[in-house]
């Protein structure tokens, strides 16, 4: 799959989109230790305050990977399908959930009939209290530079018209995650996961999801000069340009 799109015989129809994006990351995050990969991922995660997520849940000993499951739990007349689910287990013998939503082109919202979040977490609480997980809040992986504050108040304000229980709301732009796996790789760039490491930077920056860096230098500029010759009247100052080469 990394060899398509590096090569691109992706579709366009699907190249970068986000139910390949979700694909490509996070299987690759779910073959990687958790303190190599999906630990990292969090500890860059905010809040809508700034907050960071709590350290207990960043000492992760084992991660299932679960993409695209269905939820729709007793009580709750709309289901949900966020597009991972992460299945902690942690060092202090805890175990804990979070759900992912990945964004690319559309916006948080979605276009469903019931707010997307409020769905998620609504079944999500439901679900995690039978299965005897603590629900740790929804991630948000989306493409803006800074924390999408309006997006995100807008979801919240709706969510407590709907009644939904009160789950955090993390966020985590694309173009981190770039730099996160450069970090990463530096740290034991001999490890087996090294190439899928490069190979999906290597994606992520073939889809413009990285931080802009600037305009590269020509390397040869042609010289101008410019005279501006000044031709006054009676009243009025008047003048023109002149361009030479």
């Amino acid at each position: 799959m990394l060899e398509a799109i590096l090569k691109g015989k992706i579709s366009s129809h699907v190249e970068g989109k986000e139910d390949l994006l979700t694909s490509v990351v996070f299987g690759a995050l779910k073959r990687m230790p958790p303190d190599a990969g999906i630990s990292p991922l969090l500890a860059k995660a905010r809040g809508f305050h700034g907050e960071r997520v709590a350290q207990n849940a960043l000492a992760i000993i084992s991660a299932e990977f679960e993409f695209w499951p269905w939820w729709h739990e007793a009580g709750e007349p709309y289901g949900a399908e966020p597009d991972v689910v992460l299945w902690l287990s942690l060092r202090d013998g805890s175990r804990a959930a979070i759900a992912v939503e990945v964004k690319r082109d559309s916006g948080i919202h979605g276009d469903e009939e019931r707010n997307q979040l409020y769905r998620q977490m609504a079944n999500g609480s439901l679900l995690c209290a039978r299965k005897g997980f603590n629900f740790i809040g929804l991630l948000l992986v989306t493409t803006h530079i800074y924390f999408p504050r309006d997006e995100v108040e807008d979801a919240l304000t709706d969510l407590k018209g709907l009644g939904s229980r009160e789950v955090p709301i993390w966020w985590v732009s694309w173009r981190e995650v770039r730099p996160l796996l450069a970090y990463i790789f530096e740290l034991d760039n001999h490890s087996i996961h090294s190439g899928l490491i490069q190979e999906i930077a290597e994606c992520l920056r073939k889809w413009d999801l990285e931080f802009y860096h600037g305009i590269t230098k020509p390397l040869h500029a042609s010289m101008a000069k410019f005279t501006l010759p000044f031709h006054w009247g009676s009243h009025i100052g008047k003048s023109t340009w002149t361009f030479r080469r």
